[in-house]
């Protein structure tokens, strides 16, 4: 009986060579050992070992944190289905660029000079999108061909609609949801109920109730089978709501510009229950990011941006994005969404889909390039122009392997005018770059120990980021879709690419885990400086990065947490959080940063905090994940 997988021939002489080349430790970190793949050897290791299933899969995440025969299914085929893409996409480069640039890519791609992401399904579905709800709410499920349902009259049933719709796009596509526009259509239903007298007791208990219906549902570990969806939702100031939604007209014809005030008032409901849900439940999803327009030197919508200050003070969940445009915002914790850019945002009449995501996103490791340069700055530029290049070459042949599974039908949510392939970027993720300027010396450590970039880390980073985006430009007009640079979150390629760059380059200072900040946050440093870098490195990316403050204890004061939004804001970052120690006890009590319960006086049992870009409990973070967290610098205000 064979049981082989039927690979291209040139593929499979190739990898075998690189296992030569590399050794049997290289290809495990990559899942292509022999026990990565034997199903025996998982179902023993997953039965057997006391490890948590975000170190036993070689997709990993921390939002996938329960192990039971579901997790032990779905994880036990990775290697297969990451072998399976690696052939589809070295047989497409062959086929468009020719078998050298086939074989340089699954190199690169192998030893860790660049990182494929979700690379199980890397030939098979999107990354992420950041779809409007406008045709659910107007058209309900009408994507679905066996059981379409017309549009909800209700807001309980809307509700529905919107869980349905994050299970059917989430199952196809490898990365997050955004739904921009939640909130108004939320608002929309209730507005209708209470309208017509269709509600619970009263309207804001029927708001409440639906929001935690909401809420609760976007968190159950169901949506994509084994975890819960990745989902984003913006909270938008005045001028944001105006700008994006001011032309839209509701189902009814009423206009969305009427109820802007209205509006305000129940995003502000949905953050007090989300709030107060958290007491006793510490839910991931979904991202929260305050959109906040900021021009001459102030928030224009201060009264809002002052609101928001004070609402996340406590439990510091939100994330802050402060645009100078109502042009731009961010919908997805990777893009940062620029509709003057991208003129199929808007539509004729003015109104806005916001629509925008990533088909795929490939990563430069830009450690491992200083590592080849030997201190050599000409010939870092050198090997980043080559780099940048092939990256770009997988990146588009896997944006023509998605067209093509569009056009075959095997992507619906395409077809159905849910996703628009235009709108989507392909992105050129980068990471490690504080590693690589420290590798050329440009790293200064001052009589306190902290870390800080010198004149010519300023100078050589920006250069690097200019290189790169120099050549992303001249590529995408050449071709007929937009490219984006993205300073990737690196849950996990953090810690695989710096393996595979100790193991081969042992002489080398190593790391356990690269830093997906411009100063990672286990380096001791000044807040200043990291409000410093982000001023000055943010806007040459378009998504990915974020200033992450680790804020000891507790604000002393909103007054005090304002100060410090503004002083931020002031300084020119673009996209910012601060991050608590959320603590729980047995009785699943939450509260932020004391070592008891202030409720029952009970011990912590478990911390929260986030991950990369989302609350996750410490328990769930893989074994370097963990002692990164561990070891990161917290900042006392006050």
């Amino acid at each position: 009986m064979d049981v082989g997988i039927k690979l291209n021939k040139n593929f499979v002489a190739a990898l075998n060579r690189l296992e030569q080349k590399y050794g049997e430790k290289i290809m495990r970190i990559n899942g292509f050992s022999n026990d990565n793949l034997n199903f025996s050897s998982f179902i023993d290791r997953f039965t057997k070992d006391n490890d948590k299933l975000v170190d036993l899969s070689v997709n990993p995440s921390a939002n996938m944190a329960q192990k039971d025969v579901v997790t032990m299914i779905n994880s036990m085929s990775e290697p297969h289905m990451k072998l399976l893409a690696f052939n589809k996409i070295y047989y497409e480069l062959t086929k468009k660029y020719g078998r050298d640039v086939a074989n340089e890519a699954l190199e690169n791609l192998v030893n860790g000079a660049l990182y494929m992401h979700d690379a199980t399904t890397a030939s098979f579905f999107p990354y992420c999108w950041a779809m409007s709800l406008q045709p659910i709410a107007e058209r309900g499920l009408f994507f679905i061909d066996q059981f379409p349902t017309r549009a909800a009259n209700h807001l309980t049933t809307f509700c529905n609609h919107v869980l349905e719709t994050v299970c059917y796009m989430s199952a196809r596509q490898a990365g997050a949801l955004g739904m921009p526009d939640l909130l108004i259509y939320l608002y929309y239903f209730w507005r209708n109920d209470v309208k017509n007298g269709y509600y619970i007791k009263n309207p804001d208990y029927y708001a409440r109730q639906c929001i935690q219906q909401v809420l609760y549902d976007l968190n159950q570990p169901y949506l994509r089978v084994t975890q819960s969806a990745f989902t984003n939702v913006s909270i938008m100031d005045r001028e944001y709501l105006i700008g994006l939604f001011g032309g839209r007209d509701f189902p009814d014809g009423t206009p969305v510009m009427d109820d802007i005030e209205e509006i305000v008032k129940f995003q502000k409901v949905f953050m007090e229950e989300l709030h107060n849900i958290r007491e006793e439940h510490c839910f991931t999803f979904p991202v929260i990011s305050y959109c906040l327009l900021y021009q001459n030197g102030k928030f224009v919508d201060e009264e809002f941006a002052r609101w928001a200050s004070d609402c996340n003070a406590y439990w510091m969940d939100g994330n802050f994005f402060v645009g100078d445009s109502v042009t731009s915002l961010s919908s997805c914790c990777r893009l940062i969404n620029d509709t003057s850019k991208l003129d199929a945002f808007i539509n004729s009449i003015g109104g806005t889909a916001l629509q925008v995501g990533s088909v795929k996103v490939s990563t430069v490791n830009l450690r491992r390039i200083s590592l080849e340069a030997q201190g050599n700055e000409a010939k870092y530029l050198n090997i980043l122009r080559e780099r940048v290049q092939l990256n770009l070459k997988i990146l588009d042949v896997q944006r023509s392997i998605i067209k093509r599974n569009i056009e075959k039908g095997l992507l619906p949510q395409y077809n159905f005018g849910l996703i628009e392939l235009n709108k989507q970027y392909s992105t050129c993720g980068i990471t490690a770059l504080f590693e690589a300027l420290a590798d050329f010396g440009y790293i200064d450590t001052d009589a306190f120990g902290n870390k800080s970039y010198t004149a010519n880390a300023d100078r050589f980073a920006v250069t690097i980021l200019d290189t790169i985006n120099d050549i992303k430009d001249a590529w995408a007009k050449e071709h007929d879709y937009s490219v984006n640079v993205e300073c990737i979150p690196a849950e996990t390629a953090a810690v695989k690419l710096a393996a595979e760059d100790n193991l081969l380059y042992p002489e080398a200072l190593p790391y356990y885990i690269y830093g997906n900040q411009w100063i990672p946050m286990r380096e001791q440093c000044t807040l200043q400086e990291k409000i410093r870098l982000g001023a000055l490195l943010d806007k040459k990316c378009g998504g990915g990065q974020i200033l992450h403050a680790n804020i000891e204890g507790h604000f002393p004061s909103n007054e005090a947490a304002w100060d410090l939004l503004k002083e931020i804001a002031a300084k020119g970052v673009i996209y910012f959080a601060f991050n608590a120690k959320i603590k729980e006890d047995a009785a699943q009590h939450h509260w932020v940063s004391d070592s008891h319960c202030p409720i029952c006086g009970a011990e912590a049992t478990e911390e929260y905090t986030r991950i990369v870009g989302f609350l996750r409990p410490r328990s769930s973070f893989s074994k370097e994940r963990a002692c990164e967290y561990d070891e990161r610098v917290w900042y006392k205000v006050d």
